[in-house]
């Protein structure tokens, strides 16, 4: 008869390391009641038993320690660090979250809002009160700006972020394959009988992903026949010189250029969609006005929690020593703007 497995329990981590199942506990959710040096022994020696982390069981012993009704369940942060507490709310941000709101839900976290850049708090209180909240990991949402650092002691939590504007401390991310999309957008555009295809982007956002845009466009574009226009900001008079200099025949914009773009393009008496294409390289729907790329930005989401929720019950505490990216590739969406030659 084969012997039934047992899972290894924190009573089981206790007595391998000499000391109560009660401090195990603690160091099992980053409790600060608990030294440094104990979390890391706690996690050590479950990761070497095979302890696997069971949040609803862990909600569930919550919910017995407590005489509330209200029922418990283990916690994710969307961190935030914009200057404004609401101010992360907006396009493809909301998006994110919802995705990972939503995907927290499935494999049974909540996910709550935390925001770092309150002046009234203390960095001291603020580290505190992510461990008074028994915060099980930190889901650090896009920055507001470039090369953002945050002064953040992450030895308790497990971290992931989302797009590669944090850059300290580095992190596991989750983002779009910027290289992808441009070149996805542009072998599509070529398929549609479109020969010559400029980008137009603005230089912060190009910077912001690395170089990706610009590199990703000139890896397919032919030797680089149509320089990118990356003027920023936008400037219709500089704008106009390079479409008259270049004469392309389909454009791919990022952002609000496609829409200036457009705007720059009517006024001179130019049809969008017979005269010349347009492709968008973050769509924020797939309606059909314009084609480009729908960069999925809820499943980006759910895919950093999922990424989160894996270091989490591997007990991946702190910063890696190295950090691995996960990339999303977005998917083509036809539209009028490029119906084709």
């Amino acid at each position: 008869m084969s012997k039934r497995f047992e899972p290894v329990s924190q009573l089981d981590i206790a007595k391998a390391l000499g000391i109560s199942q009660s401090t195990v506990s603690l160091a099992l959710r980053g409790n600060d009641e608990v030294s440094e040096k104990t979390r890391r022994q706690v996690a050590l020696k479950a990761k070497e038993l095979g302890y696997v982390h069971n949040p609803k069981m862990g909600a569930l012993t919550s919910y017995r320690q407590t005489s509330s009704i209200k029922r418990v369940v283990p916690r994710l942060a969307w961190v935030t660090n914009f200057p404004t507490e609401k101010g992360w709310r907006k396009s493809h941000n909301l998006k994110y979250y919802n995705g990972a709101r939503r995907r927290a839900a499935e494999l049974g976290f909540e996910l709550v809002e935390y925001w770092l850049s309150d002046v009234r708090v203390s960095k001291e209180k603020l580290q505190k009160e992510l461990t008074n909240l028994e915060i099980s990991g930190l889901l650090f949402a896009p920055q507001a700006t470039l090369e953002a650092k945050i002064d953040l002691d992450l030895t308790a939590f497990s971290s992931v972020s989302i797009g590669g504007s944090l850059k300290s401390p580095i992190l596991h991310s989750v983002d779009s394959h910027a290289v992808g999309n441009v070149q996805q957008a542009v072998l599509n555009l070529r398929l549609r009988g479109y020969k010559r295809v400029g980008l137009a982007a603005c230089d912060s956002i190009d910077t912001r992903v690395d170089g990706a845009y610009s590199g990703g466009f000139l890896s397919v574009d032919d030797g680089g026949a149509i320089p990118p226009f990356m003027i920023e900001p936008f400037d219709h008079n500089s704008f106009g010189h390079w479409f008259r200099r270049w004469q392309p025949d389909a454009i791919v914009a990022w952002g609000d250029y496609l829409t200036r773009i457009e705007s720059w393009l009517v006024g001179h008496g130019i049809e969008v969609g017979r005269e010349i294409a347009l492709a968008g390289l973050d769509l924020e729907d797939e309606k059909g006005k314009y084609a480009g790329i729908y960069q999925q930005s809820e499943l980006i989401g759910e895919v950093a929690v999922e990424t989160l929720v894996t270091y989490f019950n591997q007990f991946a505490y702190g910063v890696p020593e190295y950090a691995y990216q996960t990339l999303i590739d977005g998917r083509w969406v036809d539209g009028r703007s490029a119906p084709g030659k």
